[in-house]
């Protein structure tokens, strides 16, 4: 069978929609045809928050990038998705094997059935990570072939709220388009800034969107914990637009031009030249700036340690902090997190393998789809030749009506090590 089709994948943001188009040929590797930016209205948080404007902002995006590459449609179209929604939770399975016999392919399936179906009422799946296996005590990668009495399954699932989906599926539809597959954005960044090291020693990494905030542990190489705020970079605007009484416009460019979150020793009692919504020229200095950009991110990131305290994972971060997203780009932000938890931070760059050309931070959810597009797209699977046309459609249709018959797939998202 000829490996063929194209895959878009977007990351939707209250600001900005960006998109990327990939298409795929027999035996080569994904081309990357198309990446652009383009106006977002209509979503908030990750969720919709105007239908139409969402709906608006979707049809302009897809249009122009499918006009971009002399597209119709693509063959699969795979979204970004983030949000206070989304929720993970690890859970642990436990397979008894009568008569010593041999751990096939459909024992592992028929695991992760029952691990799926453990999702709370009224969420969906978004991924499904085997973090580690171990037969009769023993660990192992894999314990298909391997013969045992006990085999315990450790998954860690990440999933979301099925009304936010919805809505997310309605806006697409309005724009003449469907969704395929949603990726959790803090998984998609980890994918195109941390390494193979990284992985195993165990990191946090932090997407800092406009509105969102996602954040993913890997511990032995493994996701172990995720989660998402409905908090991010502009909140720390709207903080200063408060505290200082300007505009919310004004005190971006105020952030961007004085701003840190951190102390500063050098011109600290400088007054900064700005006029409030009263016309009364401020005293603000950029010590007081910097406290109230400070309190800002140090709420947020407490939030995200609670979170790591419950899940007793705090300490075991040897890898440290990466920082990315457009909001990673705020000076003294790594300075900031690496107070509040302890460890040393940096800001990830995103890469994407193949290309030389380089990425601020803001494209690491995109960068990251691209990627898993390129390992896991396998839906695209066109026959070639007369009898292929007939044998094809009914090994699918097998496959529908027995799954449990057929080899599993691994599970969506699955890091690799």
């Amino acid at each position: 069978m000829k490996r063929v089709g194209s895959v878009m994948v977007l990351d939707i943001g209250s600001q900005k929609i960006k998109t990327a188009v990939l298409k795929s040929a027999q035996d080569m590797p994904f081309d990357v045809v198309h990446i652009g930016e383009y106006d977002s209205d209509g979503f908030n948080g990750g969720a919709v928050s105007d239908l139409s404007a969402a709906s608006a902002s979707l049809k302009n995006a897809i249009g122009n990038s499918l006009a971009s590459c002399s597209l119709k449609k693509t063959t699969e179209t795979w979204v970004g998705h983030s949000g206070s929604h989304v929720r993970s939770d690890n859970i642990a399975e436990i397979e008894t094997i009568t008569s010593n016999r041999l751990v096939t392919q459909r024992t592992e399936n028929r695991i992760r059935q029952r691990v799926a179906g453990q999702v709370p009422a009224g969420h969906m799946l978004l991924h499904c990570f085997l973090r580690s296996s171990s037969l009769d005590g023993v660990n192992t990668r894999s314990a298909v072939g391997l013969t045992g009495n006990r085999l315990v399954s450790r998954f860690h699932l990440v999933y979301t709220r099925i009304a936010i989906i919805n809505n997310i599926k309605q806006a697409f539809q309005k724009a003449g388009h469907d969704v395929d597959r949603f990726i959790f954005n803090g998984y998609a960044s980890s994918l195109s800034i941390i390494d193979h090291n990284e992985r195993i020693m165990g990191c946090l990494v932090i997407n800092i969107g406009a509105t969102t905030c996602d954040y993913i542990v890997y511990q032995e190489g493994r996701p172990f914990l995720c989660g998402s705020l409905n908090e991010g970079w502009i909140r720390l605007a709207k903080d200063v637009a408060v505290g200082v009484q300007i505009p919310l416009n004004r005190a971006e460019e105020l952030i961007l031009a004085e701003g840190t979150t951190s102390d500063i020793t050098i011109g600290e009692d400088q007054v900064l030249n700005i006029r409030n919504f009263f016309g009364d020229r401020s005293r603000l200095t950029r010590r007081h700036l910097a406290k109230i950009m400070g309190c800002a991110v140090e709420e947020m990131f407490c939030s995200i340690r609670d979170n790591l305290k419950g899940a007793v994972c705090r300490g075991h971060l040897p890898a440290g902090i990466i920082l990315t997203g457009g909001g990673a780009l705020t000076n003294g932000l790594t300075y900031s997190a690496e107070n509040v938890f302890g460890v040393m931070a940096k800001v990830g760059d995103p890469v994407f393998p193949g290309q030389t050309r380089s990425y601020s931070p803001s494209w690491a959810p995109l960068l990251g789809l691209m990627i898993h597009a390129t390992t896991e797209f396998k839906a695209s699977m066109h026959p070639e030749s007369p009898l292929e046309h007939i044998t094809y459609p009914i090994t699918r249709l097998w496959e529908h009506m027995f799954p449990c018959a057929q080899d599993p797939k691994e599970p969506e998202g699955e890091a690799t090590i």
